[in-house]
């Protein structure tokens, strides 16, 4: 088994052949989709866009560039706005829970 990382992340892949895509190539409910869930995130972003731990994140970053941290005047590095952005979707996104569900099995 070969040691260390591959030369090509999932990330760089997934983001290549989306890049590659032709318009139209896409059926459109797939396009609907990812519509929908640019619109979610983005609302989650704006939304979250106040709290202390989105404020702590772009505190955090001292790499100031041309990426959108979105919901705020600032810009970052590409690296930096993924951090704030990611912080601020995940942090008020609550689609996949359910509290009825066990995560620990019963002692």
């Amino acid at each position: 088994m070969p040691s260390g990382l591959p030369r090509t992340s999932v990330a760089e892949t997934l983001a290549e052949r989306i890049a590659a895509l032709k318009p139209g190539a896409l059926p459109a409910e797939t396009v609907r989709k990812c519509e929908d869930l640019l619109i979610d995130v983005v609302g989650l972003c704006v939304t979250a866009r106040n709290e202390d731990y989105v404020g702590s994140a772009l505190t955090g970053c001292d790499d100031d560039g041309s990426c959108t941290a979105i919901g705020h005047k600032r810009t970052l590095s590409a690296a930096g706005a993924a951090f704030v952005n990611g912080t601020a979707a995940h942090g008020e996104d609550f689609d996949d829970t359910f509290e009825g569900v066990r995560c620990m099995p019963a002692p």
